[in-house]
């Protein structure tokens, strides 16, 4: 009977130790809210960043929009230029407005990815726009004003002019020949081209760029023989057509 005492006390340390430890358990609970404040960060980073690009890209995409609308040389490209460009703003907004709903910082994330896999508006959209208002303004303004000068010039030439001036009409018109080959078609095949496609295929706008590149050369060569030849005529004489500027 005398060992009741240490049993009753032995058990009331146990019962001591056992609510110290839920104590101290309890105490520590309140810490575990703390990765989802960390999380809600996160998702906030994320989402400020995508914000950011999507204003930034849609700002550019305005931009162009604005350069397109002012083009007097589009033709029937201008519509459907502009439907893409305009695409691409709406289908960026709606996904801002997306990303902004989002309610992990995983779901933001992979959304955010999207502003350039899904739209590649530096990579393509806004090459390929330039593309279009370069080849239509080969096509439509540079090789008829250049082939009008060609053509008055050609109007003054004489037996008495060298054989050097009748050489560098020729080369003109063959310089505006293959400028006007490079270019010819190439706002249509461009309009069909998609991000998809260049995602797929970044070398996909190569080609068109080339061919730019090669009538952007034609041209100069075109407008450096027209040059000459007026000065040979002046030279010899008799009246020129105006010397078209270097950017014709």
């Amino acid at each position: 009977m005398r060992r009741l005492p240490a049993v009753a006390a032995a058990v009331a340390a146990l019962t001591t130790v056992g609510v110290g430890a839920g104590s101290a358990f309890a105490a520590g609970t309140p810490a575990s809210p703390a990765p989802a404040a960390g999380a809600q960060s996160r998702l906030q980073k994320i989402q400020a960043k995508a914000s950011a690009a999507v204003t930034h890209q849609v700002d550019a995409l305005n931009k162009q929009i604005a350069k397109v609308q002012a083009a007097k040389d589009l033709g029937a490209d201008q519509a459907p230029l502009l439907a893409s460009l305009q695409g691409e703003v709406s289908g960026l907004q709606a996904l801002g407005r997306t990303i902004a709903a989002d309610t992990t910082a995983a779901s933001a994330a992979k959304d955010a990815k999207t502003i350039v896999t899904g739209y590649r508006v530096k990579g393509f959209e806004l090459p390929m726009s330039r593309m279009v208002l370069a080849a239509d303004r080969v096509s439509a303004q540079a090789v008829p004003r250049l082939t009008g000068i060609e053509t008055k010039l050609a109007a003054r030439v004489t037996p008495a002019d060298t054989a050097q001036v009748t050489s560098l009409l020729a080369d003109m018109k063959t310089q505006l020949t293959s400028a006007g080959g490079a270019t010819a078609g190439l706002a249509a095949k461009l309009l069909v081209l998609t991000p998809a496609g260049f995602a797929a295929d970044h070398a996909l706008l190569a080609q068109p760029r080339a061919s730019l590149a090669a009538a952007g050369a034609d041209l100069k060569k075109a407008v450096a023989d027209a040059k000459l030849a007026r000065a040979d005529i002046k030279a010899a004489g008799h009246s020129a057509a105006p010397a078209p500027a270097p950017g014709a």
